[in-house]
């Protein structure tokens, strides 16, 4: 195979080559981006494929002080096995990157050189914190900088310690940010240590790449760009509604304003203060560097429960009386004319954000398919509780803390939400006005009432109860498959921008497919990656 073909920032819609290139230098060599005396940076191929790659003509241009340079030096490389002749000493693992279980418990670990057992332990995998990512990881010398970390823990944390690697004092605070102002340019090694209410710990450390105000201000508005154009391109993938409410939830609007407008500022900008001000504008700006979904559910029947209805709300907005003392009755009472007239189901899909090597939920979007099983010549409405970040393609309003939707003449209504809300605790119900419900009006019609309510009650909660445990499992499942075909994340990841990349350019799923295959993925990843990537089931039926 001959390779003739540029490497520029639509090969890896993620991360662009440069920045992978200066986080590479940053992390292995103390030089602060200087790298006069000469770097050295690894290209690996993996084609997954036997054959032979000839590479010629290899050419990388990079931006320097003195400007643009143009360099083809480029050489094999092979790692090669140190060998060490020594006395007994300690050996320390801390950076063998080894990987443990994915379940906790108690395992034994062997040490085994040249086939001879060295030593063998018994360690406990814990349940501990996770640290996931903190920001930002780039920042300004003289600027007072806030940083927050983000951590997945089952308990409380207790304390979170901060040694920001400038030889400054360490710092412990109950809460998961604090304010740093570093002094000079550089990589700084920022550590941090997290305890929760059990006492188990964990640490990590990241790379905080600090420079001048006015350079930190040209990079940053640069990338942003570049991850507005990478992220309009994804999202243009999704349903009409479904670009809505990621462009709603994402700001994008305003981002691309908000970066003309630092653009601006910044051409005119002279003094510290002036930069300063636009550093801590930059900072506020939040970007993914991916958008895909994370969960999805199909035509998922519409089951309300009797805790969803508020017949307060119902009768401000429908009108109507109810009698007091009888809300079972009326509840039962909605239930049974939805049941009547009304064939409901439902799509959800859950849209989250990739943000540098993190994953982080964005919105959550519902559909809501309605269909008459008799004409209803009268109004009847879906309500349910205000949600945060709240958009839909319908006309709806808001009455005492509810949103409602009039449904008589819809077929489907979507809306979303950025709150953490799935399929399982969505609280809406749906109803006419109460005068148009039948309520039971003699004491001697009510046992046999009852009898019928009670039975459709114990259906309907065995309904819920079986649609609750399944997509439990099913999100378990999910997770654990995922796991197992991708021990490696980085792969998912790679093959999902793949995807999403052939999208862009009009390939049709067949021809994907063909291509992954021939770079030697299996078929049950592609399977899983092009299912996931759609949205659809990838896991239990």
């Amino acid at each position: 195979m001959n390779l003739n073909s540029s490497y520029n920032q639509s090969e890896n819609q993620a991360v662009s080559f440069a920045l992978l290139a200066e986080n590479y230098i940053a992390q292995n060599y103390n030089t602060n981006l200087n790298c006069g005396s000469g770097c050295i940076i690894p290209i690996k191929i993996n084609s997954n494929v036997g054959q032979t790659i000839n590479l010629s003509n290899l050419q990388v241009n990079y931006q320097t002080d003195i400007g643009q340079l143009l360099i083809s030096n480029f050489s094999d490389i092979s790692p090669i096995p140190q060998k060490i002749t020594s006395g007994f000493q300690q050996l320390y693992l801390d950076h063998a990157n080894l990987l443990v279980p994915d379940s906790i418990g108690n395992y034994t670990f062997s040490l085994v050189l040249d086939g001879r057992n060295v030593t063998s332990q018994q360690i406990q995998i814990a349940n501990i914190p996770k640290i996931r990512i903190v920001n930002p990881l780039r920042t300004a010398y003289a600027y007072p900088t806030t940083f927050s970390v983000s951590v997945d823990s089952s308990q409380n944390i207790s304390s979170f310690s901060w040694d920001f690697g400038d030889n400054s004092s360490v710092v412990t605070t109950q809460a998961n940010t604090t304010s740093h102002t570093y002094e000079n340019a550089g990589i700084y090694n920022l550590v941090i240590n997290v305890t929760n209410s059990k006492n188990l710990s964990s640490s990590k450390t990241f790379a905080i790449n600090v420079s001048a105000p006015k350079d930190l201000i040209a990079t940053s508005l640069k990338n942003m760009e570049i991850a507005v154009s990478v992220l309009q391109s994804q999202i243009a993938s999704f349903t009409q509604f479904q670009q809505s409410a990621l462009n709603a939830s994402l700001n994008l609007d305003y981002i691309n304003s908000e970066i003309n407008s630092l653009n601006s500022e910044f051409k005119n900008a002279s003094t510290n203060t002036d930069y300063n001000n636009l550093v801590a504008e930059l900072l506020a700006i939040k970007i993914p560097d991916l958008v895909y979904k994370t969960a999805a559910a199909s035509n998922v029947p519409f089951v309300q429960g009797l805790s969803s209805i508020n017949l307060n709300v119902l009768q401000d907005i429908a009108g109507g009386n109810y009698t007091q003392g009888k809300d079972q009755a009326y509840m039962d009472a909605i239930n049974t004319w939805q049941q009547e007239n009304l064939n409901m189901n439902f799509n959800y899909n859950e849209f989250s954000g990739s943000y540098s090597g993190y994953t982080d939920p964005i919105t959550n979007v519902f559909t809501i398919t309605v269909s008459e099983k008799n004409d209803i010549p009268y109004d009847y409405y879906l309500i349910l509780p205000q949600l945060g970040g709240f958009t839909s393609d319908s006309n709806y309003s808001t009455k005492d803390g509810y949103i409602y939707f009039d449904l008589k003449g819809k077929n489907t209504v979507s809306f979303s939400t950025t709150d953490n809300v799935d399929v399982t605790g969505l609280s809406a119900f749906i109803s006419p006005a109460i005068s148009h419900l039948s309520i039971a009006q003699t004491t001697a019609e009510i046992p046999v009432l009852s009898k019928w309510i009670t039975f459709s009650l114990i259906i309907a909660g065995i309904l819920i109860l079986v649609v609750i445990v399944y997509l439990l499992l099913r999100r378990w499942y999910d997770k654990r498959y995922e796991s197992y075909l991708f021990k490696n994340k980085n792969d998912l990841f790679n093959m999902i921008n793949y995807v999403n990349n052939a999208k862009v350019k009009g390939l049709a799923n067949n021809i994907i497919e063909q291509n992954l295959k021939k770079a030697g993925w299996s078929r049950e990843r592609i399977r899983y990656v092009m299912r996931k990537y759609a949205g659809k089931r990838t896991g239990m039926i």
